[in-house]
């Protein structure tokens, strides 16, 4: 099919919404694109041209959605308009035409498709509760019991200088690390620049791991001043953090993987989860711009890959967002308030990010949001993990190494991702060996 070709000295131009007839152009470079009309108003029924350009598959229709980036996926105008091109313009896949009393169902207003969306992600959510339950059960047993150990006493008050220190300096982190994430053209300058090393990078799992990196940095130097400054004001009370000691940090080889090897079975009961409702719902986890999935044999050797480059940055964060437990509030307050203050970050700059680029029609976007729109609901997500499994199992490496997990299956189920620079060569893609 050729592409779309107006005079504009006839006055001619692109009309957003309308119907056009491409004839094949190859032969005559002058032959110009016939505009048939707008959706919704025509189709092949009614329009002979129209039905003329189906059969030669030469026909498209003009779009541009009023929205960013993913557009497509996320207004439902564009949803309505793809749907009413398909089936009621075009005529395809609208059950038996051949009786007169058929109509097919309009696609004039598609907003409820959205809830497929709403319960994807809900799924998405109920998956991180089942698996802390799950987490809870394994702990107990003989092999992994040696591997838990007591949690952390409940030493801030909700009330004083230091809760306020702490609730500042985690959002500070986050903040950080949701900047570190929309570093747009930053990231797609790394990209291409690594596109022939070992581990190539696409633009978005640039950015994730630049956020990973950014938070536990920047938390890092604000907890040991939070530290430092609640030691100075709190002379004579214990310390409002935890100490490494505490957490266990130091538990010797041989525990450490084990509480690797329990987050790789909790990561494989996730996944054979998606694999239950693809085979009998066709479906995924699959939130705002992000989706797991089942995956090609070969993307594992890749998500093995970029699971050792996160994990040790979603070590450090999950050490750090356990080194405080509420006092004085229930443990349901405490896991709700301490998740609120660890997403709070992303809360803030997401928020100002939105409110300035839709502040005025036509306003230039601030902070690149566009590229961000998967971090409204995977921080939260991620956040989630950190403190429950930390209260399921008492070990802060499990939550940790589960994280990284998650953020490499998302990362190495792109689907735009199977087969960069590898051309066919799966065991290529496996290893990671470029194809050129």
């Amino acid at each position: 099919m050729s592409g779309f070709r107006l005079d504009p000295a006839k006055g001619d131009s692109l009309k957003v919404g309308g119907i056009y007839y491409l004839p094949d152009n190859s032969m005559d470079g002058n032959t110009e694109s016939i505009y048939l009309g707008q959706i919704f108003e025509i189709d092949v029924r009614t329009n002979p041209t129209f039905k003329k350009a189906v059969e030669e598959r030469a026909c498209s229709f003009y779009n541009v959605p009023q929205t960013i980036h993913n557009g497509w996926l996320w207004s439902y105008k564009c949803v309505s308009t793809t749907v009413e091109f398909v089936t009621q313009c075009c005529q395809y896949n609208c059950g038996e035409l051949s009786d007169p009393a058929t109509v097919p169902i309009s696609g004039r207003n598609c907003w409820l498709s959205y809830l497929t969306l709403c319960c994807t992600t809900a799924a998405f959510y109920t998956l991180m509760m089942v698996l802390v339950c799950i987490a809870s059960i394994i702990i107990k047993t003989e092999f992994f019991a040696p591997i838990e150990y007591e949690r952390v006493a409940a030493r801030m008050p909700i009330k004083g200088i230091p809760f306020w220190f702490w609730f500042v300096a985690t959002a500070a982190a986050g903040f950080a690390g949701e900047w570190a994430c929309s570093q747009n053209d930053a990231g797609f300058s790394f990209s291409i620049n690594t596109m022939t090393r070992f581990i190539p990078w696409e633009p978005g799992q640039v950015k994730l791991w630049w956020s990973v990196i950014a938070t536990a940095v920047v938390g890092v130097a604000l907890y040991f001043l939070l530290g430092f400054v609640s030691k100075k004001i709190n002379k004579d009370q214990e310390p409002v953090l935890a100490s490494l000691k505490e957490l266990n940090i130091k538990c010797g080889v041989k525990n450490f993987f084990k509480a690797m090897l329990l987050a790789g079975i909790l990561w494989a009961c996730a996944y054979l989860f998606a694999a239950f409702i693809d085979k009998f719902f066709e479906t995924r986890f699959l939130h705002v711009d992000g989706s797991y999935e089942l995956m090609q044999w070969y993307n594992f050797g890749r998500m093995f890959r970029y699971f050792l480059i996160c994990l040790p940055f979603t070590l450090v964060i999950s050490t750090l967002n356990n080194m405080v437990k509420l006092k004085g509030v229930s443990e349901g307050a405490d896991t709700a308030i301490r998740v609120f203050v660890l997403t709070l970050g992303m809360i803030l700059f997401m928020g100002i990010g939105f409110l300035v680029t839709y502040s005025a029609p036509g306003h230039k976007e601030i902070f690149h949001i566009h590229a961000m729109l998967a971090t409204i609901f995977l921080i939260p997500a991620m956040n989630f993990l950190y403190v429950k499994m930390y209260k399921a199992t008492g070990n802060v490496y499990v939550g940790g190494a589960l994280v990284a997990l998650f953020m490499a299956w998302r990362c190495a189920g792109y689907l735009c991702q199977r087969f960069m620079l590898y051309g066919n060569n799966e065991i290529a893609a496996f290893w990671g060996i470029p194809f050129i």
